[in-house]
């Protein structure tokens, strides 16, 4: 009977060290994985970005709205980019009045010219102030954020966008579809 419960406690240590290694290992695990969420990031200044090969171009878009193209090279600093993966990608970020983002969005890469990554997005004048553009890499859990303010002066925006009605379309002159132009001569039956 005595030996029955030193089995049994010697069981329950056993049990309990096991437990003990499997919360620990477990704990390391977590706390050194890079798939909880950390990204290290930073802003970039239009002297950084031009060392690196990142253009930003604007226009017009309607009569409140900008059209924006971000291009970057996918070597040195954005070496990752070089083939499209899952894992580094482009995003917009639109930020609330609170400095916390209120939407975030991947955008498409266009990759038709060689050895660059184009997106390309719409936004209101009034929010251009607010808008993130991220490219991370997730692989090494870095991310690059540009501040279209600081790339994008309102003031350069072109206020005078004029709206240009389509042209109306020309009479129909074929005489076999519809009716005839109204200079034939009309048909005797």
């Amino acid at each position: 009977m005595v030996s029955e419960n030193l089995l049994r406690i010697s069981h329950s240590r056993r049990l309990l060290c096991m437990s003990y290694r499997f919360l620990i290992t477990f704990a390391v695990c977590v706390l050194t994985s890079t798939a909880h969420g950390m990204i290290s990031f930073g802003y970039l200044s239009k002297n950084e970005a031009k060392e690196h090969g990142l253009e930003i171009r604007h226009r017009a878009a309607g009569p409140d709205h900008v059209g924006v193209t971000v291009t970057f090279s996918p070597k040195g600093r954005w070496a990752a980019f070089e083939k499209p993966s899952q894992l580094n990608y482009v995003e917009l970020s639109l930020e609330g009045d609170d400095g916390r983002p209120s939407l975030r969005t991947r955008l498409r890469e266009d990759r038709s010219e060689k050895d660059r990554v184009s997106v390309f997005f719409t936004v209101e004048r009034s929010q251009l102030h607010q808008i993130r553009i991220w490219l991370t890499r997730r692989i090494t859990d870095v991310a690059d954020v540009v501040r279209m303010e600081d790339f994008i002066p309102l003031e350069s925006i072109a206020t005078d966008y004029q709206y240009v009605p389509p042209r109306p379309a020309k009479a129909q002159t074929d005489d076999s579809v519809g009716e005839p132009p109204s200079d034939a001569p009309a048909s005797s039956n």
